[in-house]
C-alpha cells in the first residue's frame, strides 16, 4: 500500500543513505521494518506492564525484604551467609 508521510530532512537522508549502502533503490522496506520494530516493542511492554500488575500482592512482604538483600549482596559481592552472620551477631 502506498501512503504519504511527512519526516524532516535530516531523517530523509538518512534513509536515502541507508538504502544506497543497503543497495536498495528506495526505502520503503526501511521504514516499514523501523515500524514493525516499533509496534512489536510497544506491544510487548504493554504485555509486561499488564503481567506486573497482575502480580501485585503475589509476594509477601517479608520475602520482599529477602530480595532486596539479595540483590545488595549480589551488587556488592556479599554472600547471603555472611550477610545473616552479621544479623545473627
Amino acid at each position: 500500500m502506498r501512503t504519504t508521510i511527512e519526516i524532516s530532512d535530516n531523517i530523509h537522508l538518512r534513509l536515502i543513505e541507508e538504502a544506497a549502502l543497503t543497495g536498495q533503490r528506495g526505502f520503503s522496506s526501511i521504514v516499514e521494518k523501523a515500524i514493525r520494530q516499533y509496534f512489536k516493542y510497544k506491544g510487548s511492554s504493554s504485555v509486561r506492564r499488564e503481567a506486573i500488575k497482575n502480580l501485585y500482592g503475589s509476594i509477601l512482604e517479608e520475602d520482599t525484604d529477602d530480595q532486596v538483600s539479595i540483590r545488595q549482596n549480589w551488587r556488592t559481592g556479599r554472600n547471603l551467609s555472611e550477610n545473616m552472620s552479621e544479623n545473627n551477631s
